[in-house]
């Protein structure tokens, strides 16, 4: 996983000494629009109520909207390296920072990547 540093964030803060569940929502139908954020919003219920550290990742169709309607992390599934401008159809570090996504999953056993790419990724990740 990468994290992206905050300065300031409506969020409620991972507590590092603890272990923490990472809610991936896949792209089942169940989990996405509407439901991702109903799911979204019981993982925060829990989260707050159990002190337990949840972080969502939700697909990037769904990115913003769950962001802007929970209080507990919310992470792409995927980022890719490129950069603003010339990456049609790339998922760019900018882009979700800007609405308040606080981190990706990087190597999913479903979106594999080469050593080279994550080490390209984590490098262009840590300027975003």
């Amino acid at each position: 996983m990468f994290f992206f540093k905050r300065k300031e964030s409506t969020v409620r803060e991972l507590d590092y000494s603890r272990p923490f569940v990472v809610l991936n929502f896949k792209t089942y139908e169940e989990s996405q629009g509407n439901n991702a954020i109903r799911l979204a919003r019981i993982a925060e219920k829990i989260s707050m109520k159990y002190m337990i550290n949840i972080i969502v990742a939700v697909q990037a169709i769904d990115l913003k909207e769950v962001a802007s309607k929970v209080k507990i992390p919310v992470y792409a599934q995927h980022l890719d390296s490129e950069i603003p401008g010339r990456s049609t159809g790339s998922i760019i570090p900018e882009n979700i920072k800007r609405i308040n996504v606080h981190g990706s999953l990087l190597n999913h056993s479903e979106k594999k990547l080469d050593i080279k790419t994550i080490e390209k990724n984590s490098f262009k990740n840590e300027r975003a």
